[in-house]
This record gives structure tokens, C-alpha cells and sequence, in this order.
């Protein structure tokens, strides 16, 4: 049977089991590596280790006081997706799966901070014209859950009725 917990688990499992494991790939074969790249695909996708203090796009990776308040806010928002998890209806499993992604997202990210003070990034992905090359900052498997989930969620707000919990109310 298909519920919101069962799917909620599986996308957590899976996208938190692919972030540390790619990380920890990172770590052993890019940085020794740092700062040669390794192709992928020619002029659009490679592999650089790099190392992320700060939040998204390294901002406020200059702060050293930042990543004391990241740290909670992180928190925060972990916990809020398990609450809103409980308080869906029992038929949202599609949202269910969106919130294991975003979950699982996070806490790769959590973990990286706990355990190394910062966060392991190496996928670079970029567009090559004639002219120029425009690079994406370097991002890692969790930010993609993260930016996944919440596109999944914010594409099929009109459609998805098990989005949002229901409020408290009368016949409730």
C-alpha cells in the first residue's frame, strides 16, 4: 500500500543515501584532484571538488559567525517539513515523496556542516558558447533534491488537493 509515509521513506532514503555516498566519493577522488576537473560531458558538465561555508552559492561563506545561525535554521525547516509530513492527509503520498526528497536533501547538508564544517560540493555544470563559458555555482546531490522538491511541489500547487494540511475545524 502506497502512503504518504511509505514514499516520504523511500525518497528520504534514497536521496540522503545518494548525497553522502557521492560526497564521500568527492572527498576520496576529487580532492585529491583540487583544482583539476574532471569532464563529463565536454563544455556543459564536469566534476571539481569544492568546499562550501556559507549557504547556497557560497553566500556568506566569508562569515565565520553565519554558520551558527545557519545551522538552526536548517533545523527548523527539517522539522517543519516532518510536521507537515503528520498533519498531511493519508492520501498524499505524491507530496509525501516531495517532502522525503527536500528531508533528505537537508539533512546531507546538516550532516556535511556536523561532521566537516562545511558542506562538499563538485558538480559544475555550465554552458559554452564561442564567446564565453556561464558556469552554475557548484552545487551537490542535496541542493539538487532540495531545488527538485520544492519545483514538485510549487508546479503542482493547483493540482496536488494533498499540498497543504487541512485546518483545524469544526466536524474535524
Amino acid at each position: 500500500m502506497r502512503n504518504k509515509y511509505f514514499l516520504f521513506a523511500l525518497f528520504f532514503s534514497l536521496s540522503l543515501g545518494t548525497d553522502l555516498t557521492s560526497k564521500m566519493w568527492a572527498r576520496q577522488t576529487l580532492k585529491p584532484l583540487y583544482p583539476a576537473v574532471k569532464t563529463v560531458i565536454s563544455g556543459f558538465f564536469d566534476f571539481q571538488y569544492a568546499e562550501n561555508k556559507g549557504m547556497a552559492f557560497s553566500l556568506f561563506a566569508d562569515k565565520s559567525w553565519f554558520h551558527f545561525i545557519l545551522f538552526p535554521i536548517a533545523l527548523v525547516c527539517l522539522c517543519t517539513i516532518f510536521i507537515w509530513l503528520v498533519k498531511l492527509p493519508k492520501g498524499s503520498f505524491s507530496t509525501g515523496a516531495k517532502l522525503g526528497l527536500l528531508a533528505g536533501g537537508a539533512l546531507g547538508n546538516i550532516l556535511d556542516r556536523l561532521m566537516f564544517g562545511k558542506v562538499t560540493d563538485f558538480i559544475v555544470w555550465k554552458w559554452t558558447t564561442k564567446t564565453h563559458t556561464y558556469h552554475w555555482p557548484t552545487f551537490n546531490l542535496a541542493d539538487a533534491f532540495l531545488v527538485i522538491g520544492v519545483l514538485l511541489l510549487v508546479l503542482n500547487l493547483p493540482k496536488d488537493k494533498g499540498l497543504l494540511p487541512k485546518p483545524a475545524g469544526k466536524g474535524q
